[in-house]
Order: C-alpha cells, then sequence, then structure tokens
C-alpha cells in the first residue's frame, strides 16, 4: 500500500482526491503505532541531553 500511494502522488495530477487517498493508502501501510511520533518528533523538537527523557515521556 506504501508503494502503491507513493506511485499515485509521483505519477498522477496533485489534485485534493488524490492526496486524500495518498493519506489513506500511507497512513494504513504505516500501522496505528505511536513511534513514527514519538521517535521522530523527539529528535527533531529536543536537544540531544533531553532526547531520552523527551521520548520516555511521549511513550
Amino acid at each position: 500500500m506504501g508503494i502503491v500511494a507513493w506511485v499515485l502522488l509521483i505519477y498522477t495530477k496533485m489534485t485534493i482526491p488524490v492526496l486524500l487517498l495518498f493519506v489513506l493508502l500511507l497512513g494504513s501501510a504505516t500501522g496505528f503505532g505511536a513511534q513514527a511520533f514519538y521517535g521522530l518528533w523527539a529528535s527533531e523538537l529536543f536537544p540531544t541531553k533531553y532526547l531520552a527523557r523527551a521520548q520516555g515521556i511521549m511513550f
């Protein structure tokens, strides 16, 4: 589903229905876990000194 979502986004005209379908397909393919949120956003938002604590709180 993830590959189909990206192919759809890359090779079709970018319209609102295509973008919504992309979000739905990619969201379904990646699952419902929170790792993407605490793993990515913690490293982007917090300095290294506080990273482990911030990830632990978000988890």
